[in-house]
């Protein structure tokens, strides 16, 4: 198995579970968000699927109420190839309003698919997962982004500057 490279993502996405019924991630091809969804300690206790395997897709168009029909939190990757599952998911959300129910995946252009965002409006929040960055290659995601502590010191001195003035 190879090794699994942890996210800068992960904190704001359980974050956003605990807060919002919906919380989707979207990204360019190639990112890593399936490997993300399935390897991702903080995410292991929810029933994950993936609309990349037939049978799935196919049961969801089928009986998409039917195919929700679980109190487990629910992953769905590549939900975009189903749009018929979101109209279900608005109404499982409208039914009972509780954090973390679903987390969906798609391609970039999955939060822009027309009808996505109205009919997920206010039960959803949407991320982007970028490629991976330096910190996360290197396994330092617990470091401060470079620019974040360049512009820390750069303003702490500045405030020195400052009040000597």
């Amino acid at each position: 198995m190879t090794r699994y490279w942890k996210r800068d993502i992960t904190n704001t996405i359980t974050e956003a579970l605990h807060e919002m019924p919906v919380v989707v991630i979207t990204g360019m091809r190639q990112t890593g968000k399936s490997t993300f969804l399935q390897r991702q300690p903080e995410l292991n206790n929810r029933r994950y699927v993936t609309f990349d395997d037939f049978a799935y897709l196919e049961a969801a168009r089928a009986d998409p109420d039917g195919f929700l029909a679980s109190e487990a939190p629910m992953t769905i990757d590549e939900a975009q190839k189903c749009p018929e599952i979101l109209t279900a998911i608005k109404k499982s959300v409208d039914r009972e309003r509780r954090p973390g129910r679903f987390l969906l995946s798609g391609s970039a252009n999955f939060a822009i698919l027309k009808g996505i965002s109205e009919s997920l409006a206010g039960r959803a929040i949407y991320f982007t997962m970028y490629p991976f960055t330096r910190r996360e290659l290197s396994g330092h995601i617990l470091q401060k982004p470079f620019l974040q502590s360049f512009f820390e010191t750069l303003t702490s001195g500045l405030i020195s500057v400052l009040e000597i003035a």
